[in-house]
């Protein structure tokens, strides 16, 4: 009998995108697909700290904007400034899908992470926010995609939908009531 599967991955939490314009992309996705509303952040120091880039502190500012399909969570970052993996990939690639957000679930994101490092998939770029570690992952190599992975502290209202904290503002509208699934928003 072949060894027991031991899953690192144990969910998909979140698709993210790269984008040069925020409002068109949002605009696209909500008459394209139907993906909408999304709720638009200002992501950057102070609130996001520790941010290092292949082990390198730097800053960097961006517009991200959030939208929940179902269990899914829909991520537009626009990179505005500084140095950051969103700029780099906009530079090198324009517009695009950039990583995904994973479950991890019975690991812890250290546990996570050295389980992918084990393999030479090692963390480009992490960061904090709100007391929520997040650390992207370059496992291109081998899986030919970037990952997310996240530790929040435990908190009310956990496991429900909807943004983790309140946004600086809503496109095209503010839903009359917030989406039921589950993930971080980074």
């Amino acid at each position: 009998m072949p060894n027991p599967i031991d899953p690192v991955v144990t969910g998909l939490a979140q698709i993210s995108v790269i984008v040069r314009d925020l409002k068109l992309s949002m605009q696209r996705y909500v008459d394209i697909a139907g993906i909408g509303p999304w709720a638009v952040y200002e992501f950057g120091p102070p609130e996001v700290s520790n941010i290092r880039l292949r082990g390198k502190p730097v800053s960097f500012n961006a517009l991200i904007a959030i939208a929940w399909t179902g269990e899914s969570m829909w991520e537009l970052i626009q990179p505005v400034d500084g140095e950051s993996i969103y700029q780099e990939f906009l530079d090198q690639s324009g517009d695009g899908m950039h990583h995904v957000l994973i479950r991890h679930a019975g690991h812890d994101m250290d546990a996570a992470i050295a389980a992918f490092a084990k393999h030479g998939s090692e963390v480009v770029m992490s960061f904090e926010r709100n007391g929520t570690r997040f650390a992207y992952i370059d496992a291109m190599r081998d899986m030919k995609m970037v990952l997310e992975v996240f530790q929040r502290p435990p908190m009310a209202g956990q496991g429900t939908s909807g943004p983790a904290s309140k946004p600086s503002y809503w496109y095209p509208y503010a839903p009359q009531s917030t989406p039921s699934t589950s993930g971080a928003a980074s």
